[in-house]
Formats: C-alpha cells, sequence, structure tokens
C-alpha cells in the first residue's frame, strides 16, 4: 500500500513554505494554472454583478484557496460557493 499524497493548503504566501523546496517549482506552476481559473471565474462574476447592478444578491469579490497535492497528476478541482450580500 503506498502512502498517500502530501497535501499543502495555501493561504497565505507564508503556506508556500511549507512546500518542499524540491518540490517549489512543480507546486508553483500548478498554482499559476490555479490563477488562471480563478481569473477566469472572477471575470464571469464581474460581468453577472455588472449586468445585474444593484440588484444583484450576489457578492462581487471570489475567496479562494489554493490546495496542491503532490501526486504528479495535475488534476483540478474547482469548487464554488455563492454569498448573498
Amino acid at each position: 500500500m503506498s502512502d498517500p499524497p502530501n497535501k499543502y493548503k495555501i493561504e497565505t504566501l507564508c503556506d508556500f513554505l511549507k512546500v518542499p523546496e524540491d518540490r517549489i517549482d512543480v507546486c508553483l506552476e500548478e498554482f499559476k494554472e490555479h490563477l488562471k481559473i480563478h481569473r477566469g471565474f472572477q471575470n464571469i462574476a464581474d460581468l453577472v454583478v455588472g449586468a445585474l447592478g444593484n440588484f444583484s444578491p450576489f457578492e462581487r469579490e471570489l475567496e479562494a484557496s489554493f490546495t496542491w497535492i503532490d501526486d504528479g497528476k495535475r488534476e483540478k478541482t474547482i469548487s464554488l460557493e455563492v454569498k448573498k450580500r
């Protein structure tokens, strides 16, 4: 039975220091992809809230964190939660 992969939840810059130095390049590459996806969701949220104006019951800003799983799979899972104002 193999060991489970290491998981690193990134919520602050200091959290990157938990990633082993020899794995940081891989982590940062996957984080870069995560940022591109997050930016796309932020753009969609901006469009929806902008179109609805003051009638929008939704928050414009998205909250996010990044959990890097050091398993070599480069899989992505995105979870969205819509919060009302």
